[in-house]
């Protein structure tokens, strides 16, 4: 006999491992020993998400919440986060802040590498001007966070796995630039984001 939150809980964690299965299988180091991992309903508890923040966010349900850390466009540098999803948006959070909101019709896509890094990007829209551009983060639990928001957002082709042997955050961030092999210079291409090495500047034409 299923008692019917358990068959609810096991029906929907099956549907989200097809969706994990149509966006990641035979493209991203690890799906296969994911697939025996289950997925949780979330990562972060309601106490773990300080009392202003769930304020702010009364008026919405959370769906899904993950520890991430994030990098800053420039520099590079490491931030401890919050990825709250909700029906409506996926928050970056701070501590008692909410650092940047971005509504799904604003999200134009997502992005991951090939390899087993817990690298994502989130790609927005340009025209969203309340917006400070595509935000990077690393999560231990990508398969499950980037299904998760996939199946939130209700975009098909959201997820695109940049393949390739590139370094740890060498990534596609507004367009495509060729990754080249691990030991040759990386490229000056502005798109990428090199794991060491600072981003250099292609010269002046």
């Amino acid at each position: 006999m299923c008692l019917t939150s358990a068959c609810s809980d096991s029906s929907a964690e099956m549907q989200e491992k097809v969706v994990m299965s149509e966006i990641f299988e035979g493209k991203k180091e690890g799906y296969t020993e994911s697939l025996h991992q289950p997925f949780a309903n979330s990562r972060v508890d309601e106490g773990d998400i300080n009392p202003k923040v769930l304020q702010l966010l009364s008026s919405e349900k959370i769906q899904y919440g993950v520890p991430v850390i994030k990098y800053d466009r420039k520099g590079f540098k490491t931030r401890q986060r919050q990825l709250i999803l909700t029906q409506k948006a996926a928050y970056v959070v701070e501590l008692a802040k909410i650092k940047q909101k971005i509504e799904y019709p604003a999200l134009k896509g997502v992005s991951t590498s090939s390899l087993s890094d817990g690298i994502l990007v989130i790609h927005i829209l340009q025209a969203d001007i309340k917006q400070k551009g595509d935000v990077i983060l690393q999560c231990e639990h990508i398969f499950e966070a980037v299904t998760k928001l996939a199946m939130l957002v209700k975009k098909e082709n959201l997820v695109n796995v940049v393949q390739g042997r590139s370094r740890k955050m060498q990534m596609f961030i507004d367009s495509p630039c060729l990754p080249l092999p691990e030991k040759e210079a990386l490229p000056t291409c502005n798109n990428f984001l090199p794991s060491s090495a600072p981003r250099t500047r292609a010269p002046e034409k």
